[in-house]
């Protein structure tokens, strides 16, 4: 019954912009599931769900890179700004994911990030430093506008 349900749970997601448990929930009762929406938060981190543009999403399971998958799904555009920033927009909502990504890949270039919701500020060591981090980004697939 578990795989029955997570299977429908993927279906929905994959079909449907579904942005909260208990939308999720009602929606998996709709289609004959008894469940609770402790069993869907279950669900959500075993299938391995993430909120991307406000509606759950899977990430795939390409053999792309964390930071590859999470340019691709959130990073709409990448501008230099003075010599020591660089200056990252996201879809709404998507900044400090990225950033915290930005922070775990630990690039030596960087000296720290700033994010709101739409904006990251990324800090750099100096001009020669963003230069390489600037094409490093470029080279990230960017774009996916949810």
């Amino acid at each position: 019954m578990k795989k029955e349900r997570q299977n429908a749970i993927l279906e929905l997601i994959g079909s449907s912009a579904i942005d909260t448990q208990e939308a999720l929930t009602d929606a998996i009762r709709k289609m004959g599931f008894e469940c609770t929406q402790t069993t869907i938060s279950r669900d959500i981190s075993e299938l391995q769900l993430t909120k991307i543009g406000g509606a759950y999403r899977r990430f795939s399971d390409s053999p792309a890179k964390p930071i590859e998958r999470v340019f691709a799904n959130h990073v709409l555009d990448i501008v230099m700004a003075g010599p020591n920033l660089i200056v990252i927009k996201t879809n709404l909502g998507s900044a400090q994911v990225v950033a915290a990504e930005l922070d775990q890949v630990k690039w030596k270039e960087v000296v720290g990030t700033v994010a709101g919701d739409d904006t990251i500020f990324v800090a750099i060591k100096g001009k020669h430093e963003q230069s390489i981090l600037w094409k490093r980004m470029k080279r990230l697939p960017k774009g996916v506008v949810l």
